[in-house]
């Protein structure tokens, strides 16, 4: 199912607030954005209060790198 772009929209004001909380994840993405290629594996840990965790991975591939290319001309905007 396609996103309805008024949602989209929305998110705007919920990720500028994200981002404020959150002022080193902006860092880390945009480093995380230059350095990935075709190959490379993203790796994500979730850990909750009572330290439960879950961790999963993926390698990226050549059409991954697509949508990677497309987040940076619009990072750079």
């Amino acid at each position: 199912k396609n996103m309805n772009p008024l949602s989209a929209v929305k998110l705007l004001p919920l990720g500028k607030r994200f981002i404020a909380n959150h002022p080193k994840m902006k860092a880390f993405v945009n480093t995380a954005l230059d350095m990935m290629g075709e190959d490379s594996v993203v790796e994500i840990k979730v850990k909750n209060a009572e330290g439960r965790a879950i961790v999963s991975n993926f390698k990226i591939t050549k059409d991954d790198v697509e949508l990677i290319s497309e987040l940076n001309k619009l990072r750079n905007e």
